[in-house]
């Protein structure tokens, strides 16, 4: 007899070491490191899936938020989805994830982003890539900017809140980006076990950037230089930033940071001698559609409708006509309307982020509407393209 699957939160201590155990051999990490990381992400936010009475697998979600059009939508992370390797192709993943997606749109939860190891599992629960993560390497002997004007010097406790400010003015207009939370900032200030050496550039005790970097060393390669966070509020402070980077150069060949094409400190370069490698992409899932719509921003501005006829066979609420009504940068929606762009959630998802224009949607079957109510969707979510510089 097949035992039933549920799914649910740590009952006991036990239950968070089996799956500490599972995720240790899913993701080759130590499974000491695990402990750690689920007391990091709170083990509140961790969901089991058990086969009668034993622990098959689990995930970890992280309330958080995420930046598009300017405002900041609660999102909840997921991370660390790892399913014993005898329960794999069982169905335990599906249903993990789909009983998941059930308590977030229980909660209120507006939408969901994943890094996927395999699209196709998330893409079963309605999830769909919408944004890119994105690597540079920059050779330091490269970087032609020798400018000291800023104060350059060691980041304080004291820097904290005008460090936190300086990120959410970028992230707001870098969509796709994280509303971070104290989970996020503990990554980029200590990454595992790996403490990062944090700076600040001010102009007369006024911060206009800071960076976070390590040095990392591979056997057999040259020592690299890592930046796991940099802003650069004003012109300044990127050509200050820049050279900081610079006077490295001496003891490393090159640093790396996640970044998009458009990064100011790139076009701040005189030449650009970097290479930009897409490493990956992340997914979006659309939990409750009306809430979702309402909650981005728009372009400034505009007066438009669009009229959606979504179709979600997992969370049976969000089916159905929408109108989103936009204006003075901020969406209203309402129940029923022509209902002229349908839309499969995934292609909702895309569109959401801005990764997928409307016409790339209509063509791979994700959705269809007229010629106009696709141009019109199409300029309701323009914006820069989506990316993400956190993992979790």
């Amino acid at each position: 007899m097949i035992e039933e699957m549920t799914v649910g939160p740590c009952a006991e201590e036990a239950d968070l070491t089996r799956f500490g155990e599972i995720a240790s051999e899913a993701f080759a990490v130590p499974v000491e490191d695990n402990q750690p990381y689920f007391e990091s992400v709170g083990v509140e936010n961790v969901r089991l899936v058990r086969r009668g009475k034993h622990v098959v697998g689990g995930l970890a979600g992280i309330p958080k938020g995420q930046w598009f059009g300017g405002r900041a939508v609660p999102m909840n992370g997921v991370a660390a989805v790892a399913v014993a390797p005898y329960e794999r192709a069982r169905g335990a993943a599906t249903t993990l994830l789909r009983e998941f997606l059930k308590e977030l749109r229980e909660r209120g939860t507006p939408i969901s982003s994943l890094y996927p190891a395999t699209r196709r599992l998330y893409r079963r629960v309605g999830y769909e890539m919408a944004g890119d993560e994105t690597e540079v390497t920059l050779p330091l002997k490269s970087i032609d900017l020798r400018d000291r004007e800023l104060e350059l010097r060691p980041m304080t406790d004291s820097d904290d809140d005008a460090v936190r400010a300086v990120y959410a003015n970028w992230a707001a207009r870098n969509p796709g980006n994280l509303d971070r939370v104290a989970f996020n900032w503990r990554r980029v200030r200590q990454f595992r076990k790996q403490p990062t050496h944090g700076y600040v550039v001010c102009r007369d005790g006024a911060l206009e950037g800071y960076a976070y970097v390590r040095s990392i060393t591979r056997e057999g390669e040259p020592a690299l230089l890592y930046t796991h966070d940099v802003v650069a509020a004003t012109p300044a402070a990127a050509r200050r930033l820049l050279t900081f980077l610079a006077d490295f150069r001496t003891v490393r060949k090159e640093v790396k940071w996640r970044t998009n094409s458009t990064d100011t400190l790139l076009m701040t370069l005189t030449e650009g001698d970097y290479t930009l490698q897409h490493v990956g992409s992340w997914m979006l899932r659309i939990v409750d559609v009306a809430k979702a719509l309402e909650a981005r921003g728009y372009p400034p501005g505009m007066q438009a409708e669009v009229h959606f006829n979504v179709h979600d066979d997992l969370l049976p609420a969000n089916n159905g006509k929408f109108v989103l009504e936009v204006g003075d940068a901020v969406g209203h929606v309402k129940s029923g309307g022509r209902g002229t762009f349908e839309l499969d959630i995934r292609g909702l998802a895309t569109l959401y982020s801005g990764y997928m224009t409307p016409d790339t949607i209509a063509a791979i079957k994700l959705g269809t509407a007229p010629e106009a109510e696709l141009a019109q969707a199409g300029a309701v979510f323009a914006g820069p393209r989506p990316w993400m510089r956190d993992a979790f």
